[in-house]
């Protein structure tokens, strides 16, 4: 699906930013471990990079389906904001 998605977006003339596409695994809640190990998922000749967390519209995903993250960065700007 991404190769095509990346083959129609060169046909429309439209500008495909391989660097800001990235890959993630979300654990399994169940303690059995389904595979550590995955395809290389390409967009084009770019090899697409897995991660365990990244920023989307200014909130962090992460690959443990938890935000503390996020909930860390707002205490630490309330924190900034009252001294």
């Amino acid at each position: 699906m991404i190769d095509k998605l990346y083959t129609q977006a060169i046909g429309l003339n439209m500008a495909f930013n391989t660097s800001k596409i990235v890959c993630m695994v979300f654990n399994p809640v169940s303690c059995k471990v389904v595979s550590k190990s995955f395809h290389v998922f390409a967009a084009g000749n770019t090899e697409l990079r897995f991660v365990k967390e990244f920023k989307y519209l200014g909130s962090v995903i992460s690959d443990t389906l938890k935000d503390d993250c996020y909930n860390e960065r707002k205490c630490d700007c309330l924190y900034c904001a009252i001294f």
